[in-house]
């Protein structure tokens, strides 16, 4: 397992799926000047939350972060197009669970990579838009939280990706994060729907409703640490029963 790790690092070193895990958070400093411009709250807070801060983390879950996934691992796949990674293993007779194991564990550090940049500049837009950097901590601490939460999607894009066109993977996982967002992340069934986790979490830590306003200080929606605690062991669970699913699961070998 180890070699094909280390295969799959040597594919993405200049390869557009590291381009796109790095370059996709930072369209959001085009938000950040747009804030800035456009802003008529001078000084960049609303009930002493960061209006950026909200703003980005709000984008961040329900639109970008489950796209990025798909896009990210998509990518990964059509490498072997030109590294005849696949061929290779099938020619050679090697397991290809080992293979897609290998990806879902790349896949998922870019995508830790990608969250501390998306914490990265949330905390340089809170500084430049409230003079204040804000708490560094629970910043970061809630972006780490959510690649948690959705570390099921990318183990299960990447299964879906193998027989499913990735337009409609994106539409799939678009469409249930705003039906999440809009009917489940505060429903009383809401670990039974993984595109809802990362809700739950901006919800716990900032107080952010997924209809991009603030919740109240007193919400039992706010501050709530055995959701947390649920939401991570509920998805690390899912996650490793996918990847027990990846490597049973008998591949097509078609090359």
């Amino acid at each position: 397992m180890h070699n094909y790790i280390k295969i799959e690092w040597l594919k993405l070193k200049r390869s557009n799926v590291k381009k796109i895990a790095f370059i996709t958070p930072c369209i959001f400093v085009f938000f950040l000047f747009f804030t800035l411009i456009s802003s008529n709250n001078p000084g960049g807070l609303l009930d002493d939350v960061s209006i950026f801060q909200t703003l980005i983390f709000n984008l961040w879950t329900i639109m970008v972060f489950p796209g990025l996934i798909v896009l990210c691992a998509s990518a990964n796949l059509k490498l072997e197009d030109k590294s005849y990674g696949k061929k290779l293993s099938c020619v050679n007779n090697w397991p290809l669970n080992q293979w897609y194991l290998s990806k879902i564990f790349v896949l998922s550090v870019l995508m830790l990579c990608s969250s501390i940049i998306v914490a990265i500049i949330i905390l340089i837009g809170n500084l430049l838009t409230t003079d204040s950097i804000g708490n560094v901590i629970l910043i970061i601490e809630t972006s780490v939280l959510i690649w948690l939460a959705y570390l099921p999607l990318i183990a299960l894009n990447m299964l879906l990706l193998r027989y499913i066109n990735m337009i409609l993977v994106l539409f799939i996982n678009i469409t249930l994060t705003v039906i999440g967002a809009t009917f489940i992340a505060f429903s009383p069934n809401f670990l039974f729907f993984p595109w809802s986790y990362g809700l739950r979490i901006i919800s716990n830590t900032l107080r952010i409703h997924p209809n991009g306003t603030l919740l109240d200080k007193n919400s039992i929606y706010f501050n709530d640490i055995h959701t947390v605690v649920a939401i991570l062991v509920v998805s690390l669970i899912l996650f490793i029963i996918e990847i027990c699913i990846t490597k049973t699961l008998r591949w097509r070998r078609d090359i």
